[in-house]
């Protein structure tokens, strides 16, 4: 292979226009507009909090009627929520996020309390919602045990109860019952964060990557309640022998068997997402997962419509998301350009359109079809949105057995004319908010590849001084720790000279490297800038993310939910008119359901919000998509990209500047791991008076000390405030 001038190593990946994306354009109107739908959501949100407070004395008999009551009082306000946080932020005014010049304070969601603990890194913040969620369920039990305690006492007045139970065993099946409550309650919470594109979650501003977390949690907290739950009545019916109850699938009421599939697929799912065997064998616990499908149907085959109505909302909600995502990912996107850096680190470019926005801490996920039709692995964006409004790029670096086989795939397909290897896309997701731009300085310590969200922040903060932007942060440090000198190159992807040659006039880049296994450089390995090995660019016309699923179209997006939940409605109104209903025979009491399996009612409440989704919804998104294929120029820009600065489609944009190293012997360290706690002291002392951002990108244990030094130096409550944020990726 020939040899690389140095031009030519300088250059980006692929030519770069550097107009920033479109911005709002506020008025008086807008934001009246969005202090109503503020104010409204308020209103929603408080009236549902005070239908969870009345949660253990709501009693409802069985029928349409009840179900139709459960779905108005549990299901109604967190749909409602998500339609009018679309409108909302569509309508809102996006603030800009700057440097604010403001007293150091401490924050409570960027202040870390517990460090080192189960949970991981947990702000104050999360430690008061956790002692008010589980307070909420203790008090909820309590509430419970109080009303059972004259129930049972009555009951056990009537002989043939005093046949079948004892004393102990009767309350052992009342607190068993009451447990099944409590889990459908946490199961109505399990599924809102992983909705990915959820727009509760981006009205909150918590992206998947740290809500994950709560899911976490969550499953947990469920699954150990549930457990409780079918122990209860195995130990009764073990005492009094009468396992055959195992195997009972009542027509009307509880059905035993279907809860105990659920039950056994639900521990499936809970034993493998454990930390330990998540990260060794992450196939099984990516497979496994499948089975919440099982899960969730043999629930609702269990307890019936009315009880799963409790919870139905966050299971539609995610349902409406996972649907979305796979109309998304079913549209092939070509690679623009790709190359293999000399430490193995593959640099890839997608083609989008320039009205798909995203930030510089979004990531998106992909999967390679030749590889793996099931496996999507999520990925960082190493470019800023600036970089260019027609593509991506994304760092990926070789860790397992599916990226190596990425690495091989793109050497094979590498100057083939037209054997670019397509993929899948869904995204992309993360922050509303460019939160980093804030704080006066900033701290970005990563580990490995944890670095590429960092070189798009770094691009972002270079573009937006180019652009002379003002409330900039001054100052930033990254402090990086790797195996090998031989991955150092990475870091000159940032390129501040080719963005902003007089970039040191104005902002202070200070680059601390640590390699931890070598005493010293390797000659042969080190390369002072990534060299461009491989690459292959796409004809013009490839394919772009499709815009179904990111920041695309908040108003789409309401529409798509508003059509899907009419569509549920109208297919549940339906079904109890002309299929349940007539099934019906009123009973001695007047109330209706009598006569329907409860097990029925269960599938046609299924089957009412799948059509919704599907059907329904299905509509909104062929259309959505329609008008998305029939804009035009969407793709005219990636030829200007590709070959605007060469003339030639098979090669990359040469820029016109030469960039010095960001690495070398003057900062770097060999041999050894960065020591946090003298580096933090040392930021302590040098600034005061400021709120300084700390982001942190690597494995948990980089994420552990860096918080342990926030907190350290907050509990000083010095003239210093550091704000920790995680941008890794735990799943």
């Amino acid at each position: 292979m020939a040899a690389k001038s140095g031009s030519e190593l300088d250059a980006p990946l692929l030519d770069r226009s550097s107009s920033p994306p479109p911005s709002s354009n506020g008025a008086a109107a807008r934001k009246i507009t969005a202090w109503m739908l503020r104010a409204l959501m308020w209103i929603v949100f408080l009236a549902w909090i005070l239908v969870l407070l009345a949660f253990p004395k709501i009693k409802l008999g069985p029928g349409s009627s009840g179900t139709g009551i459960v779905l108005l009082l549990f299901a109604a306000p967190v749909l409602s929520l998500a339609l009018l946080a679309t409108i909302y932020l569509e309508i809102r005014i996006k603030p800009v996020s700057t440097t604010k010049k403001s007293q150091p304070a401490i924050s409570l969601w960027t202040c870390p309390c517990l460090v080192d603990g189960l949970l991981g890194v947990v702000s104050a913040a999360e430690v008061l919602l956790i002692v008010a969620f589980v307070g909420y369920l203790v008090w909820c039990l309590t509430i419970y045990v109080i009303n059972d305690s004259d129930l049972v006492q009555r009951f056990m007045k009537f002989p043939a109860i005093r046949e079948k139970f004892l004393p102990w065993e009767l309350w052992t099946y009342v607190i068993g019952l009451r447990f099944g409550f409590l889990g459908l309650f946490c199961l109505g919470f399990l599924l809102l964060p992983v909705a990915r594109g959820s727009p509760l979650l981006r009205l909150v501003d918590i992206p998947f990557e740290h809500a994950v977390k709560y899911h976490v949690w969550l499953g947990h907290l469920t699954m150990a309640i549930f457990t409780i739950h079918g122990l209860c009545y195995v130990v009764v019916w073990t005492v009094q022998g009468r396992l055959e109850e195992l195997l009972a699938w009542q027509r009307i009421g509880v059905a035993n068997l279907p809860g105990e599939i659920s039950l056994v697929a639900g521990l499936l799912l809970w034993m493998t997402s454990f930390g330990y065997i998540r990260q060794a064998f992450f196939e099984l616990f990516f497979y496994t997962h499948q089975l919440y499908v099982v899960f969730f149907v043999f629930m609702a085959f269990h307890i019936g419509d009315l009880s799963f109505c409790i919870s139905m909302a966050g299971f539609f909600l995610f349902m409406l998301d996972r649907f979305l995502r796979f109309c998304q990912s079913r549209r092939s996107v070509d690679l623009l350009v790709s190359r293999v850096l000399p430490c193995g680190t593959i640099e890839v470019a997608l083609s989008k359109p320039q009205d798909l926005n995203y930030n510089a801490l979004s990531f998106i996920f992909l999967s390679f079809p030749k590889i793996s039709f099931l496996q999507w692995h999520p990925f960082s964006v190493s470019s800023s949105p600036y970089d260019a409004r027609d593509n991506m790029s994304f760092l990926i670096k070789p860790l397992g057995s599916w990226t190596d086989e990425l690495q091989k795939l793109i050497k094979e397909s590498t100057n083939k004319r037209n054997a670019c290897p397509v993929l899948g896309v869904e995204g992309p997701y993360g922050h509303e908010s460019d939160y980093y731009l804030k704080y006066e300085a900033l701290v970005l310590v990563a580990g490995g590849i944890g670095v590429s969200p960092f070189i798009a922040i770094l691009r972002d903060i270079l573009h937006r001084y180019n652009m002379k932007h003002g409330n900039l942060p001054k100052e930033v440090t990254l402090i990086w720790a790797v195996k090998y000198s031989k991955e150092l190159g990475i870091i000159n992807l940032v390129q501040p000279e080719f963005i902003f040659p007089d970039y040191a006039s104005r902002l202070k880049l200070t680059i601390q490297a640590f390699v931890t296994r070598e005493i010293q450089p390797d000659i042969e390995e080190a390369t002072p800038l990534p060299e461009h090995i491989l690459s292959f660019a796409k004809k013009p016309d490839s394919k772009p993310v499709s815009t179904l699923v990111g920041t695309y179209s908040n108003l789409w997006m309401g529409v798509y939910i508003a059509v899907s939940t009419a569509g549920f409605f109208l297919t549940q109104t339906i079904m109890e008119k002309f299929f349940l209903g007539p099934m019906t025979v009123p009973t001695e009491g007047g109330s209706s359901g009598g006569s329907v399996s409860w097990t029925v009612r269960a599938a046609a409440l299924l089957l009412s919000m799948t059509c919704g989704v599907v059907v329904f919804g299905g509509l909104a998104i062929a259309l959505w998509n329609w008008i998305e294929r029939s804009r035009k120029g969407r793709t005219s820009g990636c030829q200007e990209s590709i070959i605007g600065a060469t003339g030639a489609g098979d090669k990359v944009g040469v820029a016109g500047c030469q960039q010095h190293s960001l690495v070398g012997p003057w900062n770097t360290v060999y041999g050894n791991r960065p020591e946090l706690k003298e580096i933090f002291a040392g930021f302590a002392k040098k600034w005061s008076g400021i709120n300084v951002g700390v982001l942190v990108c690597g494995p948990s244990t980089l994420q552990t000390s860096v918080a342990e030094e926030c907190r350290a130096n907050n509990l000083k409550f010095g003239s210093v405030a550091f704000h920790y944020h995680s941008v890794s990726f735990d799943l």
